[in-house]
């Protein structure tokens, strides 16, 4: 199996193959099924999230039907909104126009929130009061979210349950961020945002906020700070 830049990422041998290859044979072709994404560094899990989002909301809706969704909401685009059974949603508007927004069962989506599509609610999760969302965000199972965040890929367990901005971000799981806290997600001369990585200058784009490993604590954060 290639990438569709022709790179190989799996082979299949047979025995014989094995005993007398030494080194793996080059492809005779490659036929490319579909495009494939290629998450190579950190920063790209949310910047290819709005296309897995989308994705995604296709195949886990595939032949299935929302939940009947509570008259107290403002919809635009109901087609591209999907809710599990269990869900709890009143009092919030939702704007799918520009991507869809699934919210798994027994999550909770507290009144007076706000959110624009793609976004993906995990199971069990908590939106509080007040809560803006923009896409593309995944929050992941039992995360308790509040204030402002966009385009956020969240794992599971993790907390984020005050005011405060997280965007263009990474967190990992059963993290927490404390009251007020808030990350910047673009350098004071709004150049490219460089990573030194072995040795190496990469540049994350124009905004990367904060990409985060599992099990840690933190207040305010900078630019591109790793938490490990």
């Amino acid at each position: 199996m290639a990438a569709a830049d022709g790179q190989i990422l799996v082979y299949l041998l047979g025995e014989k193959q094995l005993s007398k290859e030494k080194k793996m044979p080059e492809p005779n072709e490659v036929t490319i099924l579909h495009d494939l994404l290629k998450i190579e560094f950190s920063w790209d899990i949310f910047g290819l999230n709005k296309q897995m989002l989308q994705y995604d909301f296709e195949w886990l809706t595939k032949n299935k039907k929302s939940e009947p969704i509570d008259k107290t909401n403002r919809i635009s685009e109901l087609k591209n909104v999907f809710v599990e059974r269990g869900a709890v949603l009143k009092h919030i508007i939702i704007n799918a126009e520009d991507g869809p927004v699934f919210i798994s069962k027994n999550a909770l989506v507290m009144e007076g929130s706000c959110l624009r599509g793609p976004i993906f609610i995990g199971e069990n999760a908590v939106v509080k009061m007040g809560s803006k969302i923009y896409g593309a965000t995944t929050i992941g199972p039992g995360c308790t979210i509040g204030g402002e965040r966009k385009n956020v890929v969240m794992f599971g367990n993790s907390n984020k349950a005050h005011d405060g901005y997280l965007g263009d971000s990474v967190i990992g799981e059963w993290c927490n961020m404390g009251a007020g806290t808030s990350n910047s997600n673009l350098k004071n001369t709004a150049g490219n945002i460089v990573v030194h990585l072995q040795n190496q200058k990469l540049e994350a784009g124009q905004k990367c906020g904060m990409l985060m490993g599992d099990f840690r604590e933190l207040l305010l954060i900078h630019p591109l700070i790793q938490v490990r």
